[in-house]
């Protein structure tokens, strides 16, 4: 996939993801738990590219701009009702898009599972942010951007729950909950429900394919955050190409109606390839993955970020 091409999802794409049956890597799919008194970890890094970058670099200069004249317009005495206008308008653009600033990301998971249709899982997470930032008021006309690492610590526990399984098909409910910290927003509070159906099957030729799609719905608690509710969509999808090695893709669709509005309507897409590897027995030992991610808001493609993804999935 071309960057040109990322995420470039209309509606009529996007019902089309849920009519068909779509495919999984079912190594990381949630409907499968671990076999009772197995464990499941999982280690994901990502980082961003150079494209992601350079784009980060112009929207700081924007920025900048943007941040100078919100200075000059705070050192008048007296503001014009359009000057007035202006200021707001300012203000508001640079507190809201001044996002998008990832820098890389690691998730740590492991997942224990306790019987045949129930486990419990521990999600250890760090995301640093490069964030530009300037201040309001200052005499010089002209200032340079400040730049911090900003480390977004974060640490959750969630418990699953099939509801229905056979031989091919997974219905499962899993509640979360997750506490981060960080130096600009502080302390927050994010706790979900969602529910997820999978769908894995065998072909005549022995290929296996696997599907998933889940829907989520949570609430973050923390007046910066403004208790902004969030509902998320999402497709996993992928298949074997030859024996134990996998394509997949995932897609996540996130919604929220307050918060940050760069992060209100945002896109998720991740392409990657699977190896993995079994004993001679047949047990699932490992997988190995590589791949690509973007991120985007929907409304504004300025506002993106890609790069690409390890990850690693141990059965112990």
């Amino acid at each position: 996939m071309v960057q040109g091409k990322c995420i470039k999802l209309y509606p009529l794409k996007i019902l089309t993801l849920f009519i068909v049956i779509l495919l999984s890597h079912i190594s990381q799919a949630i409907s499968w738990l671990p076999n009772e008194g197995e464990y499941k970890f999982i280690s994901s890094f990502l980082f961003i590219d150079e494209e992601t970058e350079d784009t980060q670099d112009k929207r700081n200069e924007e920025l900048s701009e943007i941040t100078n004249e919100i200075n000059y317009l705070l050192e008048q005495d007296q503001l014009t009702d359009y000057e007035k206008e202006r200021l707001v308008a300012l203000e508001d653009f640079y507190n809201n898009y001044d996002i998008f600033n990832d820098d890389s990301f690691l998730s740590n998971e492991i997942e224990y599972g306790c019987s045949s249709n129930q486990s419990i899982g521990l999600k250890i997470k760090f995301h640093s942010e490069n964030d530009k930032y300037y201040k309001y008021g200052a005499k010089e006309e002209k200032q340079e951007y400040h730049s911090r690492r900003n480390i977004t610590k974060e640490v959750g526990f969630y418990y699953k729950y099939l509801l229905y399984k056979n031989e091919n098909w997974r219905i499962l409910l899993t509640p979360e909950c997750l506490y981060s910290t960080n130096k600009i927003h502080g302390k927050k509070l994010h706790s979900s429900l969602g529910s997820y159906v999978g769908y894995a099957t065998t072909s005549k030729t022995g290929k296996r394919h696997f599907s998933e799609i889940g829907f989520i719905i949570g609430k973050t608690f923390n007046c910066s955050y403004k208790d902004t509710i969030i509902k998320k969509i999402s497709c996993l999808q992928g298949g074997e190409l030859i024996k134990n090695l996998i394509l997949s893709n995932y897609v996540e669709y996130s919604f929220s109606d307050r918060g940050n509005r760069g992060y209100r309507n945002l896109i998720y897409e991740q392409i990657s390839l699977a190896k993995e590897f079994v004993s001679k027995s047949g047990r699932h030992m490992f997988t190995t993955q590589i791949g690509y991610y973007w991120k985007q808001n929907l409304h504004n493609k300025t506002f993106q970020v890609s790069g690409p993804l390890l990850s690693l999935c141990i059965t112990l």
